[in-house]
């Protein structure tokens, strides 16, 4: 009967709800774009990383991209990624694509337009 008990206690214990650790999180400090850092806390960070240079690897370092550069045409050059945004990329030599709006179907244009401008404050390096 103890033998039973304990493989019935062993068993409902397996049964629980897992629940993951929790993302690393973006600093709101000198945040302008609050609704951009929303979406990429939500559907960006698991992938890219809250440094932008990538969580994992096979995901393309943003700070590296014409966009993320300074210069007067930075943020211009950053929006001629929207479409990658919108219908999804596979970077060539990475194993990784990277889904259509980042696998939230419900981002509008705007939605991806503060996204973006909120990676490109935050990730822009010299």
């Amino acid at each position: 009967m103890q033998k039973l008990f304990i493989l019935l206690v062993l068993f409902l214990s397996a049964c629980t709800k897992y629940e993951a650790p929790p993302l690393q999180a973006v600093s709101t400090t000198n945040v302008q774009n609050i609704s951009g850092m929303k979406i990429y806390q939500k559907d960006c960070i698991a992938c890219h990383g809250a440094d932008g240079t990538g969580a994992f690897a096979g995901i393309p370092d943003l700070t590296q991209l014409a966009g993320f550069k300074k210069g007067a045409d930075s943020e211009s050059a950053l929006f001629q990624h929207i479409e990658h945004v919108k219908n999804g990329k596979k970077t060539p030599g990475k194993p990784i694509s990277m889904p259509a709006k980042g696998g939230d179907s419900s981002l509008s244009d705007a939605d991806i337009k503060d996204v973006l401008k909120y990676m490109h404050d935050k990730f822009t390096v010299e």
